[in-house]
């Protein structure tokens, strides 16, 4: 990781893009943010807990969605599980709003 400039301009910028991109084990991003200036690591390594955390909600949401979908309507057919795996937070919440009013499986997914 090179070094960037103390003060610059474009060190949130660069340790914002560095965590979005990065498809890595996140220890080793932690390791070479560590190794990089304190306050550029130290930077990165909060925005990788905030997307861990976001990650981490995303991935609740599918699972109580999904399984509110099976107890209301039973099996869930694999496009609509892919189609809940691939969804952003703010459409797994709308669908979650959804499921409780939807008489059928394909309500809940159309907009």
């Amino acid at each position: 990781m090179a070094r960037i400039p103390r003060g610059s301009d474009l060190e949130g910028p660069i340790s914002e893009y560095m965590v979005e991109i990065w498809d890595g084990d996140e220890q080793t991003l932690l390791t070479a943010a560590r190794n990089a200036q304190s306050e550029t690591g130290e930077r990165v390594m909060g925005q990788l807990a905030e997307r861990l955390k976001a990650e981490g909600r995303t991935d609740g949401i599918a699972e109580t969605l999904l399984h509110l979908l099976q107890r209301k309507f039973g099996q869930v057919p694999a496009e609509a599980q892919a189609r809940v795996a691939q969804a952003s937070t703010a459409e797994l919440d709308a669908w979650v709003d959804k499921v409780i009013d939807a008489p059928t499986l394909r309500d809940v997914f159309d907009s």
